[in-house]
């Protein structure tokens, strides 16, 4: 993602959740349909990222704690996979 919105909010009484449900609230008022939403590296306190209205939750090490950098990516990179093991019969060069 080039160009997002930046939003703040450090209220301890919301969850995670609320506080990007918030951002991408405001988001599709201005812009229009995000689907990423970055958040700092430590925001999910060791769980799994949300999900939030179809947007991803993602860490980056470049957002700042409180901050959210909500947005739209076109090339919105599927989750790695395992590659799993070689099929059976094909021949490596």
């Amino acid at each position: 993602m080039k160009i997002g919105m930046l939003w703040f909010d450090d209220s301890p009484k919301k969850s995670l959740a609320a506080k990007v449900t918030e951002a991408v609230a405001y988001y599709r008022r201005k812009y229009g349909e995000p689907n990423v939403c970055y958040v700092a590296q430590g925001a999910f306190g060791g769980g799994e990222p949300p999900e939030v209205e179809e947007v991803r939750v993602r860490p980056s090490p470049t957002v700042p704690p409180h901050h959210f950098w909500v947005g739209r990516e076109e090339t919105l990179a599927p989750e790695p996979a395992y590659p799993g093991p070689a099929q059976e019969g094909a021949v490596e060069r």
